[in-house]
């Protein structure tokens, strides 16, 4: 245990006092002699090595009695300091410091650094429970903002995107960034550079950019939620409504069309027609498709977990298997795959789509929005079909069919009441007219 005695040094400052000395014994090889930082006159110093108080009440004593304090109040700073310590460390600089850190705290104290804008949507991120594809997603409006703040820092150097500072303003600023992404990589290539992105910049659309917004405004109502920050930016910055048109889909007879199509001499293609007419009967969305295995088949069904949903809310659906899902099925089985069915790279599977609807002139025009001009237009079936289309067939051709939201929605993983179910079904013609023979 280390032990403090004191002593008076033989110098003298202006005021005619000596600094009291103090020496440490932390053990039989480490001794040290340390000045203290604490003056007192010569006659006011006791052989005893003490201060000497008076008795009578008087400045001098006032201020006598503040000294002792203050030194006895060291010695256990020291003294508590040495405890904690391993001896190996203890040395005079050591002690020194020791010494300082009590007259001068604030020299020593700890800033906490508050984490930057993008370490908190990181903690955001690693925090959530998210799906593969929405992961995805969230981190395509995080590389976006990172480049904005590149983009941002060509003007001023030292700019940079702080969490407390951005208001409605600030992201008005984004928006547009998120607009001519596409021109600023031109003008500046070096942005993608230091934040790479799978594929170079296209033109967005409204809905693309109302879905940043959504992901971006998740996360600072985390922040709130988590007391980053008191009030979210979005409380005066209003998401415009996404706009979608009427949504297209393959009928019955087109889907039959295509099944129906003879490929022998495009073998591979007529693999991917398979399992495209399998996913027009399943109904799911092509990540949960992809995800399916042989044990998915239970008693005749598919069974499968909509990883689309918020956290917290998993949604089991099963699906029934009609003859022509377990001819294709049943086509394919392989003991050495593990997979539903010979799936490649969802990429290549959306370019088989559009070749194998080509292949069977299913070249019907329908009408879409242009996701950047929002502008109607006309296009050939074949020429955007995708995935997505498989899952459009399966909600609306049973849509149609009967007619129940509820029901169709328990066969595609849908919430009740969703919003999004009706971009998958068409209110037609036909559908008009049962409604209008109901008042006969």
């Amino acid at each position: 245990m280390a032990t403090i005695t004191l002593s008076l040094s033989e110098k003298f400052d202006t005021l005619n006092r000596s600094e009291i000395l103090m020496r440490f014994s932390v053990s039989q090889t480490q001794r040290y002699r340390i000045k203290s930082g604490l003056f007192v006159s010569v006659n006011r110093w006791t052989k005893k090595n003490e201060v000497s108080i008076p008795k009578i009440e008087t400045e001098e004593r006032t201020l006598l009695i503040a000294l002792n304090t203050k030194l006895s109040e060291l010695k256990k700073h020291v003294l508590s300091e040495c405890e904690k310590t391993d001896k190996k460390i203890i040395s005079k600089e050591w002690l020194e410091t020791c010494v300082d850190t009590f007259h001068f705290p604030e020299k020593y104290k700890v800033v906490a650094v508050e984490p930057t804008f993008f370490e908190t949507f990181s903690e955001f991120i690693d925090n959530r429970k998210l799906s593969v594809g929405r992961l995805r997603s969230i981190k395509v409006s995080f590389r976006s903002l990172q480049r904005y703040e590149l983009y941002k820092q060509k003007e001023n150097p030292a700019y940079t995107l702080k969490l407390k500072e951005v208001d409605e303003k600030v992201l008005s600023d984004i928006d547009k960034f998120f607009r001519i992404e596409d021109e600023v990589y031109k003008k500046f290539p070096d942005i993608w550079v230091t934040v790479k992105e799978s594929r170079l910049p296209s033109p967005r659309g409204q809905n693309t950019i109302n879905d940043m917004f959504v992901k971006i405004r998740t996360f600072f109502l985390w922040c709130v939620e988590n007391e980053k920050i008191s009030v979210s930016p979005f409380k005066k910055y209003a998401i415009e409504e996404s706009v979608y048109g009427t949504p297209y889909y393959i009928d019955i007879k087109e889907r039959n069309q295509l099944y129906a199509k003879n490929m022998a001499k495009l073998p591979k293609l007529a693999v991917q027609r398979d399992i495209f007419v399998l996913h027009c009967l399943i109904g799911c969305r092509v990540g949960d498709y992809y995800k399916m295995k042989k044990s998915s088949i239970i008693n005749g069904a598919i069974e499968y977990i909509a990883r689309k949903t918020k956290e917290g809310s998993l949604v089991t659906v099963r699906v029934p298997l009609n003859s022509i899902a377990l001819e294709i099925i049943d086509r394919y089985r392989d003991d050495e795959r593990e997979s539903l069915m010979p799936f490649i790279s969802e990429q290549k599977y959306n370019l088989a789509i559009k070749e194998m609807f080509t292949f069977a002139k299913l070249t019907r025009m329908v009408t879409v929005v242009n996701p950047t001009t929002r502008e109607e237009e006309k296009q050939p079936l074949n020429l955007i079909a995708s995935s997505h289309l498989a899952r459009r067939c399966f909600v609306g051709n049973l849509y149609k069919q009967v007619k129940d939201q509820n029901l169709v929605g328990s066969l595609t993983g849908h919430k009740e009441g969703s919003k999004s179910f009706a971009r998958y079904r068409e209110i037609d013609e036909e559908m008009k007219t049962d409604l209008v023979n109901l008042l006969l």
